[in-house]
């Protein structure tokens, strides 16, 4: 076997590695980055790197953002958790760097590794399925029998809290399914084959029987594009930007809402448990409830204390090793019986490294955007790039989820994933 078949087989592993495991496994995440690093030095000797030197500009900013934070690690007075907290978000700077490396051989395979991501993807929603329909003891006794499981939950109301996920924490698996509607729509549109429709539409179901508000909210928002698209694209004479495509869009955004919940019991459950949440903190009587398992609790109190972190360091910030000690010790002294968890991508960035770090990052996600919709002319193409930028940037609003090894991997992964779909002409399946 020759050097350039090893380098083949070795890659395309790694990224059926990676891909898979983004909705089931971080070691599956973790050994196909050790595959595509072992095989990077073969691309670098022999120069053969090729990628548009455009699509590199945004994701300096993503490598920066990083960079900043390891600074910001040499000034926190723990710089032992400092540093571990690099090691998890490494993903930042090392994700770009590799896959740039490997552009070509990925930007080739982007169909299969896609396609793989969904067969991975339906068997970890089956397996979220029969969780939900299996007796508790039964699930319970799966869990503790097989590693390969999350350990389930002694307090659990698969409705009012959302369901068991059995491989990942549920909101990051409704992440990445999100995802995967996003793109197996995009990919109805245009292969125009059913299979794609059919995953969609399942993905969709799961995600909302998963209680994942923040993503079934921001998949609301982000459908919009491929909507307007649709229009377009039975009449062309339409304006994107129009009193047609407005008027559309707001009935969808308040028809379908309605629809949903009034039609999926999980759903209905699920929204009703927030608004009652809601009623009983502005009264104040959430105290006499057990509301450490509010959700919507959690998240006020750590966007509140978040701020206040802030407030004392708004240039620098606290240091990345420090974020988490700070934020626990406000949560003690003035919230002392809620969980302490970080509920917004972008403050826990500024708390961590400063206003500047915010900037950066931002700055990624507005130059990744602007450079897109101005290099393609698909509408398509753009439909996709503008669909997925709106879902990351609700769901960072409401969840740190790119602090987390999952989350720093998943999202520029399938930033990369758009790109490469848009420099490729054709698809073969």
């Amino acid at each position: 076997m020759n050097t350039h078949k090893i380098y083949d087989v070795v890659t395309t592993i790694g990224f059926f590695l990676f891909a898979g495991g983004l909705v089931i496994s971080k070691f599956a995440v973790t050994l196909g980055i050790i595959f595509l690093a072992l095989t990077a030095p073969l691309i670098l000797l022999s120069r053969k790197i090729k990628i548009k030197r455009h699509s590199l500009k945004p994701f300096y900013a993503l490598v920066l953002t990083f960079l900043m934070l390891s600074v910001s690690a040499l000034y926190s007075s723990n710089q032992n958790n400092g540093f571990h907290e690099l090691i998890i978000q490494n993903g930042l700077s090392t994700l770009p760097i590799l896959f740039f490396i490997h552009w070509a051989q990925f930007k080739r395979r982007v169909i299969q590794i896609t396609q793989f991501l969904f067969f991975i993807a339906a068997i970890a929603s089956v397996c979220t399925l029969i969780f939900y329909f299996a007796p508790v003891d039964i699930a319970k006794g799966w869990t503790n029998r097989f590693s390969i499981f999350q350990e389930y939950p002694e307090v659990i109301n698969k409705t009012q809290f959302g369901l068991y996920s059995p491989f990942i924490d549920r909101l990051h698996f409704a992440y990445a399914l999100s995802f995967c509607v996003i793109s197996s729509l995009y990919l109805s549109f245009r292969t125009d084959k059913w299979i794609y429709k059919i995953l969609c539409g399942f993905f969709l179901f799961i995600i909302l029987i998963l209680g994942a508000r923040g993503a079934q909210l921001a998949l609301l928002f982000s459908c919009l594009p491929f909507l307007v698209y649709q229009l377009k694209s039975t009449h062309p004479e339409m304006k994107i930007f129009s009193w047609h495509s407005l008027v559309f869009s707001i009935s969808f955004l308040l028809v379908v809402p309605v629809i949903t919940y009034e039609l999926i019991p999980s759903v209905k459950s699920r929204y009703n448990q927030m608004r009652w949440e809601l009623d009983v903190i502005k009264d104040g009587s959430y105290i006499n409830h057990d509301y450490q398992h509010f959700t919507t609790l959690t998240r006020l109190k750590s966007f509140e204390h978040s701020i206040d972190i802030i407030k004392d360091n708004p240039v620098f910030g606290t240091g990345i090793g420090d974020v988490e000690n700070d934020l626990w010790t406000i949560h003690k002294d003035k919230s002392p019986n809620i969980p302490a968890h970080h509920q917004n991508y972008y403050l826990y960035l500024w708390m961590a490294g400063g206003i500047v770090t915010l900037v950066v990052f931002v700055a990624f996600q507005c130059f990744w955007l602007q450079n897109f919709i101005k290099m393609d002319n698909s509408i398509l193409n753009k439909s996709f790039a503008v669909s997925y930028s709106i879902f990351v940037a609700a769901i960072l609003l409401i969840d740190a989820v790119m602090k987390y090894h999952l989350g720093v991997f998943g999202i520029p992964f399938f930033f990369m994933v758009i790109m490469a779909f848009s420099e490729s002409p054709q698809i073969k399946n």
